[in-house]
């Protein structure tokens, strides 16, 4: 019984993730009474040179005549619809011929990834808050340009990465579950805009494997564009530029900086986002006012406040409040986190753990909220390769010589086969605004606070620092992440 369940959670999980494309999945063949729909996982079958069948969850065999390439991928769990072909001539015998109708990975996978990303994204929060100022950054972003790099890592670098990035499925598995999710992400945007886009710049005739440059372009959609970094450093660093530029629509103009190419560059691995949303329920502008606003050493300034009272998801506790903003089309949703007076922010951080998270997300209830937040933007820019060596990173960022293999300690040849390339730098750099219409960013956030008061709907205005994160609600991705500490 305990099992059946599990599976039935797992195909909810699956649909929740991947049928935003296909929400008509039967609408055509719904009264076709021959359609057979399951789960099950893929099996590479070494029979008659070698061929992918499913195996159902119930055991049944099943050999697809068209399964598409993408799916095979030996031990992927998928659901799938198929329809029997009876009168196939096939040399192999093995399962029942089946034409697929549509298939599309098995949400445990896609759920794991997600919950692996968001340990990451809080784990790396926790490094990166230090500082006093505002801080933004895109997980999601991050994420999939170190799951490109760790596509080249192999042995005890390999594994360092996978620890850190919480990456627990095998590495066919893993690389598809970002194809999937990415693409549900991706299509998700009818009532918004988001971007995503992926790239990679090699030396020219460096020689990338083929298996490497196979699986970025069909896992993650980025093609290598060849430059020359030994002589044409500068050229190759503005190309790159300009395509990030491109990608997010101009908000982040110079990832790269002269110091971050040199002549020494073999490869680049890129990731853009871009998202813009309007607010399913919009602030007035008129209902904008100027407001004190705490900052963390006291000091009060003067900040445009907007204000409006609707029904939001909204949760209180005894230190905090969380109020969820969705966009039009609820596919995504600020999350604002607000520490009550009394309890400071760096306190507040402390908790963010994917255990309270979790939990705070999920005691969300409609209520009708007066709600304070203040119009803001921020930018940060972040240099990585100081950060995840000590997150436990370390020999992806090594040069030193490994006497046993006369390579490098690093060991990326996954990448071109041999050992002579290492991680020199990872930067990040994100933007958000935040006004009365919506959220525009390159990298995104917001927070609001309020005090429940009796007989008043309950208050949540942000005239203090706060968290804020943008999720994927579909996928539950964490698109941004960051806090405000000063709105101006």
């Amino acid at each position: 019984m305990r099992r059946r369940q599990a599976l039935r959670y797992g195909m909810m999980v699956g649909l929740g993730l991947l049928m935003v494309a296909g929400a008509a999945w039967g609408a055509g063949c719904a009264n076709e009474s021959d359609l057979i729909v399951g789960a099950g996982t893929v099996r590479h079958i070494p029979l008659a040179g070698g061929f992918y069948g499913i195996v159902a969850e119930d055991g049944t065999e099943y050999l697809p005549l068209n399964l598409d390439v993408r799916f095979q991928v030996d031990h992927l769990r998928v659901v799938f619809a198929v329809k029997p072909e009876p009168d196939a001539v096939t040399i192999h015998m093995w399962g029942t011929p089946v034409r697929v109708v549509e298939v599309h990975l098995q949400g445990d996978d896609g759920a794991e990834l997600v919950a692996g990303t968001t340990t990451f994204a809080l784990a790396l929060y926790d490094h990166l808050r230090a500082g006093p100022e505002n801080l933004i950054f895109s997980p999601l972003s991050i994420s999939a340009a170190l799951a490109m790099t760790y596509a080249g890592a192999r042995g005890e670098t390999a594994a360092e990465m996978a620890e850190v990035l919480r990456f627990t499925l095998p590495d066919a598995r893993l690389h598809y579950a970002f194809q999937a999710v990415l693409a549900a992400i991706r299509r998700t945007g009818r009532h918004h805009e988001l971007a995503l886009a992926n790239g990679l710049w090699g030396q020219q005739g460096f020689g990338f494997l083929t298996e490497f440059l196979d699986l970025a372009r069909t896992r993650y959609g980025a093609e290598l564009r060849e430059v020359d970094f030994e002589r044409e450093t500068e050229s190759a660093r503005q190309e790159i530029n300009a395509w990030v530029a491109r990608e997010t629509r101009g908000r982040i103009a110079e990832l790269l900086t002269p110091s971050d190419l040199d002549m020494f560059a073999r490869l680049v691995l890129g990731n853009a986002i871009y998202f813009r949303a309007d607010w399913a329920v919009q602030f007035k502008p008129e209902l904008t006012r100027d407001a004190d606003f705490r900052l963390p050493s006291g000091e009060t300034v003067t900040v445009p406040m907007m204000t409006q009272t609707d029904r939001f998801l909204y949760a209180a506790f005894e230190d905090l409040q969380v109020l969820e903003l969705p966009y039009e089309g609820h596919e995504a949703a600020m999350v604002v986190i607000l520490p009550r007076p009394g309890l400071c922010l760096r306190e507040l951080e402390a908790r963010l753990t994917p255990q309270n998270l979790a939990f705070w997300l999920g005691e969300l209830r409609q209520a009708e909220v007066f709600v304070g937040l203040p119009r803001f933007s921020a930018r940060s820019k972040l240099a990585l390769h100081e950060v995840l060596p000590a997150m436990g990173i370390e020999l992806a960022f090594s040069d030193a010589c490994d006497p046993e293999t006369g390579g490098l300690r690093a060991d990326l040849s996954g990448l071109a086969g041999t050992r002579d390339l290492y991680v020199q730098k990872v930067v990040h750099e994100a933007f958000i605004e935040v006004d009365e219409r919506g959220t525009e960013a390159a990298a995104a956030s917001a927070v609001v606070t309020g005090i429940l008061m009796a007989a008043l709907p309950p208050q949540f205005v942000a005239d203090r620092p706060f968290l804020f994160l943008v999720r994927h609600r579909t996928t539950g991705s964490i698109l941004f992440l960051g806090r405000v500490t000063d709105p101006r």
